[in-house]
């Protein structure tokens, strides 16, 4: 097939992670060109070099809605020219407001698009002007991916199209990076993920900061940037936990923090799959998440492979810390079992679910 898959950006973020992957990994036996309206000199994720890149550079911010009007216009032309260009077969479209303006593109080009839900559309705010667009827009997919089958309930207000669940694919850890003995593991927390309201890491640092002094020989690395850094930043300071909780920043390779990693922790208000969650657990990182609407608990096996606590319960949320930090046997057990998950998400399955998927709408 000639595949031309579109993304906003592959300057971070799990979705971009994981286009990257599944276009370089489609370009084996298929013609793929991968468009994104950033530019391609942006880049943090890259691409195998039998895939042809385009980026678009179209990102940008809007003062108003009439801004906002026009620029969609001008991203919607350069997506079709783009798309038009590269004479696929079928559309692979990734992430919400992407997929609305790749739908509205091709609308004249006769090509079916696919389009994949990275996150829990119920939960994901795109306000009321995108959410207009959506409901005009997907009922023109020719199929809809999601990674759950909550998310595959809310896809199903926009859409009679075929939906398919492909949950998340992880890549297993290099063989010189795993460590099977927790006591060989540095006695540090890590949380990975952007730095935005919906990944609540202002509850981790407060849980964290109300752990019993026994407990205070922890430490907290918090890997990923985004537009809270400054108010978290504060709130450490405030806590006085500047010697105990470190922001990391962006970070190139994350399996190198994991390697070491004492325990991991996911408090995400939402989910669509948590990746971070599934590369911890594949490296033998003992986990713990808030139960959140989807994800954590389709991946962890309360009590067996992670630890899973309730969403809006912070004293939940310090005991479940505290009770993973303290527990040695409980550490080793869940890194013994949560490596286990390599299994349930490969990339061989995945990849092949999705080239299922775009054959049935170009059959």
């Amino acid at each position: 097939m000639r595949i031309t898959c579109a993304i906003h950006s592959l300057t971070g973020g799990g979705a971009e992670r994981v286009m990257a992957g599944l276009a370089s990994r489609l370009a084996v036996q298929h013609s793929v060109t991968l468009i994104t309206l950033d530019a391609a000199a942006l880049d943090r994720y890259r691409c195998d070099d039998a895939v042809v890149r385009i980026g678009l550079d179209q990102m940008s911010e809007s003062g108003s809605i009439f801004e906002a009007i026009s620029s969609n216009r001008r991203r919607i032309a350069a997506i079709r020219a783009a798309v038009a260009a590269s004479r696929p077969d079928v559309v692979l479209s990734f992430c919400d407001k992407m997929n609305i303006l790749t739908l509205a593109a091709c609308k004249p080009l006769a090509v079916p698009v696919v389009v994949s839900e990275r996150s829990q559309p119920a939960h994901q705010p795109i306000g009321r002007f995108w959410e207009t667009l959506r409901r005009w827009h997907y009922p023109r997919a020719a199929a809809c991916i999601v990674q759950t089958a909550a998310a595959g309930r809310a896809v199903g207000a926009w859409t009679s199209a075929q939906t398919t669940i492909i949950p998340a694919a992880i890549d297993p850890p290099q063989a010189d990076r795993i460590v099977d003995d927790v006591d060989r593991r540095d006695k540090t927390l890590v949380s990975v993920g952007r730095l935005s309201e919906e990944k609540q890491i202002d509850r981790l640092i407060d849980a964290f900061g109300r752990l019993p002094e026994s407990l205070h020989d922890w430490n907290l690395k918090i890997c990923g940037d985004g537009p809270q850094r400054a108010a978290l930043a504060k709130q450490i300071e405030t806590l006085r936990l500047n010697d105990r909780v470190e922001l990391c920043g962006w970070c190139d390779d994350v399996g190198a923090v994991l390697a070491g990693a004492g325990a991991f922790a996911l408090t995400s208000r939402y989910e669509g799959f948590p990746n971070a969650l599934l590369e911890a657990m594949v490296s033998g990182v003992p986990s713990l998440s808030v139960d959140c609407d989807s994800g954590p608990g389709e991946i962890i096996d309360d009590c067996e492979t992670g630890l899973i606590v309730e969403q809006d319960d912070p004293d939940a949320l310090t005991a479940g810390l505290a009770r993973l930090l303290a527990d040695r046997d409980l550490r080793q057990r869940l890194s013994d079992a949560g490596r286990l998950v390599v299994d349930r998400y490969s990339w061989d399955r995945f990849v092949k679910a999705y080239v299922d998927v775009l054959r049935s709408v170009t059959a």
